[in-house]
């Protein structure tokens, strides 16, 4: 039998890894714009941590698609990882 409120559940956590992950992307980009106008030592440091959150977004967004993937097996979650640049 499948858990509808946990797949809700997980395609919420879902959408908002998506959010972040789109937030994180477009913050790297202005720091690395930000780079090239020689502000190096601060944004280095911001960078490279944004980009670790970054990872930890897409790694949390691959967990809940195996969770979903478990749950539905024929479920076509691709589409949605493919918009997370995954």
């Amino acid at each position: 039998m499948i858990n509808t409120e946990a797949v809700d559940s997980m395609l919420e956590e879902l959408d908002r890894c998506q959010e972040k992950i789109s937030i994180l992307e477009h913050n790297i980009s202005w720091l690395k714009y930000a780079q090239a106008k020689n502000l190096t030592h601060t944004t280095n440091k911001v960078t490279e941590m944004l980009e670790y959150l970054l990872e930890q977004e897409k790694t949390a967004a691959r967990f809940i698609h195996d969770l979903l993937a478990f749950e539905y097996e024929h479920l076509e979650v691709n589409p949605i990882l493919k918009q997370l640049h995954i």
